[in-house]
Parts: C-alpha cells; structure tokens; sequence
C-alpha cells in the first residue's frame, strides 16, 4: 500500500472519529447547546432619572432595539455579560450608553447567548441619534422622532422607519440599511456589500453608494437623487427627483418614475430603452454593461 493511500485512510478514520463523538458528546448535552456556554450572562436593568435630548451609542455584537416607554420612565436594559457590563450615564444632555473604555474583556469562554440593549424612552422626540456598531441589528421603529440620525455598522442590518427633519447619514460594510416613512433635508447612505432598501421617503438631497449592494427605491422622492453602484443592480419604483443621476458599472437601472425626464443615458454593451421625452427635469443614467429601462407612469 502506498503511503498517500495510507494517509487517505488515516485521515477518514480521524474524521469519522471526531464525528462519532461530536455525536456522543452532543447526545450526552441532549442536544441543548445552551449547555456548552461558559461565559455567564445576566439581564440587567439601568435606569435613567436625568432628562437628556440627545442618544449615543456604541456596541459591538448586541442588538439594539427602542422602545416606547409606557409607564414613563426611562430604562435601558442590557443583556449582558456579567464580567463586561454597560455603561450607561447622562452627559451633556446626551444619553450615552457603551461598555467599560479601553477595556479587555478576559473571558475566553463559550458565549452562545444573544446580547442585546433595549432602550425604553418616555417621550417620541429627540435631538441627535449617534450609533456606532458591529455585528448588532438596530431597530427604530415608527413611534420615534430624531433631528438628525448617524450611525456607523459593520455587519449588521440597520432598520429604522422613525422620522428624521434635518439629516440622515449611515454607513455599513456587509450589513442591510432598510429605511421607510421618513422626510430628511438630506439622506446618505453608503454600503460595500450591503443592499439599500427605501421606501416612502422625502428629501431634498438624496444619495445612495454601494459596492455590490443593491439599491431599491419605493416611492422615493428628492430634489437631487444620485445613486451610485458598481455591479449592485438599481431599482426605481415610483420615484422621482428634479434632477437624477443614476451609475453602474455592471447592474442594471430599471424601474418607474412619476414624471417626464429630458435623459440622457449610456450602456457600452446593454440594452437601453426609456421614454422621448423635451420636458420635464433631468435624468443621467449610465451603465457599462448592465441595461437601462425606465418607464414615467405619471
């Protein structure tokens, strides 16, 4: 027998080996998971007796969601670990809420809870929203007012349908932004591999910027309307804007806007076809060698 033949052999009984007994061992825990965890995890309550306008946050892995406080105190309840707590404190009319600066989490166990921060607010309008996060989702949801929204992500999926007046600026590596019923001054949004998903929104200045994500637009209007993707396709339904500037290297630009456009467009390699049209506000639409079809459904 040759020696790679033996090797072969040696490496299929290791595999069968090692998946017999990930099989005992598993039998053994009943197949709860939970089991294997070492590190341990606690649900704390903190509460918040100052006033403040303004929110920041900073988190890593957790899920941060807002909820509207009923029984009108504010409170900011964390899943966490024992040995790593939050901080949470006001400073500067700003609630601020992040973990222990500078600090080492030295637990090497096995973690297989979810973290989570839960902000329960009293009241539905504030000043500035700040997030910077990792891997967590973020929630808003529609009951919320902001002056202005900034959040930095990396892989997790921001979605937020709270009102914004003057300014929304998120940016995220791989993770999702999904937006809906709001009217900022203006609106930015920049992904590498994150998809872009609006819906019913206002702005005078709109901007979209995405690597490989996809941008979809719903009902979505702004004066200027710029949308930027290099093979992420870009989706127009019922849009519009005063001027549109909409680029692909690779995707394709499709959809509906609400009014006539004076378009000028360019594909090297795909098919293009949009209305004739003298009147109406300018549209700029150019592609490599994704196609271009846009139809005015007024």
């Amino acid at each position: 027998m040759s020696k790679t033949k033996k090797w072969l052999i040696a490496a299929v009984l290791l595999i069968v080996f090692g998946t017999v007994n990930c099989a005992v061992a598993s039998a053994a825990l009943g197949f709860n998971f939970n089991r294997l965890e070492t590190t341990e995890f606690v649900t704390s309550t903190y509460e918040v007796a100052d006033d403040f306008e303004n929110i920041d946050i900073e988190a890593d892995t957790e899920k941060i969601d807002f909820i509207y406080a009923d029984e009108g105190v504010c409170k900011v309840v964390c899943v966490e670990e024992k040995n790593n707590p939050h901080i949470v404190r006001v400073e500067n009319d700003t609630l601020k809420i992040s973990q222990k600066p500078g600090g080492f989490n030295l637990n090497m166990g096995v973690g297989l809870h979810e973290m989570t921060i839960t902000v329960y607010l009293p009241k539905d309008s504030f000043g500035d929203l700040k997030i910077a996060a990792d891997t967590g989702n973020v929630n808003i949801p529609s009951s919320f007012g902001f002056e202005n929204i900034e959040a930095e992500l990396n892989t997790g999926t921001f979605e937020c349908s709270a009102s914004a007046n003057q300014l929304v600026c998120l940016e995220s590596d791989t993770g999702a932004v999904k937006l809906s019923g709001m009217n900022p001054d203006t609106l930015s949004v920049s992904t590498d591999t994150g998809n872009i998903i609006l819906s019913d929104i206002k702005a005078a200045e709109l901007s979209l910027e995405s690597d490989t994500g996809k941008a979809t637009m719903t009902n979505c209007i702004a004066d200027n309307l710029n949308v930027i993707t290099s093979t992420g396709n870009i989706t127009f339904d019922k849009c519009d804007g005063n001027v549109i500037y909409a680029v692909s290297d690779t995707g394709n630009i499709t959809g509906t806007l609400l009014s006539g456009k004076i378009f000028n467009t360019e594909s090297d390699t795909g098919r293009i076809d949009v209305p004739a049209s003298t009147n109406g506000g300018t549209c700029e639409m150019a592609t490599d060698t994704g196609n271009i079809q846009i139809e005015v459904v007024e």
